[in-house]
């Protein structure tokens, strides 16, 4: 009932927010307190160090959107250290919650065409995260090609992102995929329907946008699905003049001991 799932909510960012906490009154095996369970879901267990690893991700996503909005001349709230652990911790309960669902409906196992679909979407995952990477640390680096590569997927590996990372989550986006269609196999939709939520989505963008227009930047930024463009937005091209050489030394310097800062600040250790 609700008020169990409130209470299971609270026990675990409890334990969370002990586990998580960097004072210790004792000396801690790093092995084993890593593996210390911080969430149970009727059995499927979130240990201490996948929690830290998808806040140290979503700590270095926040970044990513920063520096895009900077780039654009705009900014965001940035979500506390206590925000982002909850955030992390609700995906990582829903994540949980789909894979007992996926794993009661045996949906899991893969065909040879799904597991060469995860193999290309695993490589194409970890290429974004390099070029996001890229965006955010090393925008302004002297580093080129192996040299570049190199110090890109070492960034990435000190939050705990690799190649393999990478595969674990394309493929828990192709067994939800699996687990989305294997809900609504047997729903239908008629087109009146589809046009009846279409013409809704637009009007609550159209309310939405006119009321602030920024929102819909930001919607692009993030990506989002927008169904209503407001008047005055305009595609545009930036021209940028190069730096001299001793001033762009200089400014990488300063940028690199910036970007150094940021990106160590808000981690969990």
């Amino acid at each position: 009932d609700k008020n169990m799932k409130k209470k299971l909510f609270i026990c675990i960012l409890l334990i969370a927010a002990i586990a998580l906490s960097s004072c210790s009154l004792v000396v801690k095996d790093p092995a084993v307190d890593a593996a210390r369970t911080i969430i149970d879901v009727d059995g499927n267990k979130v240990n201490k160090a996948k929690v830290i690893q998808v806040y140290n991700a979503n700590y270095e996503r926040q970044l990513q959107m920063a520096a895009s909005y900077k780039k654009m001349g705009m900014n965001i709230k940035e979500l506390t250290k206590e925000e982002l652990l909850d955030a992390s911790i609700q995906a990582l309960i829903r994540n949980a919650l789909k894979e007992n669902k996926i794993e009661e409906l045996k949906l899991s196992e893969l065909t040879d065409e799904e597991l060469k679909k995860l193999e290309e979407d695993s490589k194409t995952l970890f290429e974004n995260w390099k070029s996001q990477m890229k965006t955010v640390r090393f925008s302004k680096t002297e580093l080129e090609g192996e040299e570049l590569d190199k110090a890109v997927v070492k960034a990435l590996n000190e939050i705990n992102l690799d190649l393999e990372v990478a595969k674990e989550e394309s493929k828990r986006i192709l067994l939800e995929d699996k687990l989305k269609k294997h809900i609504i196999k047997d729903v239908s939709v008629s087109d009146e329907e589809v046009k009846a939520e279409y013409d809704k989505l637009v009007e609550n963008d159209k309310t939405k946008f006119e009321a602030d227009r920024s929102a819909y930047g930001k919607a692009v930024l993030n990506k989002n699905d927008t169904y209503y463009t407001p008047s005055g937005y305009r595609m545009v091209k930036q021209i940028l003049i190069k730096f001299e050489a001793d001033d762009s030394t200089e400014i990488n310097k300063l940028n690199s001991a910036i970007k150094t800062l940021e990106g160590t600040k808000g981690k969990l250790t």
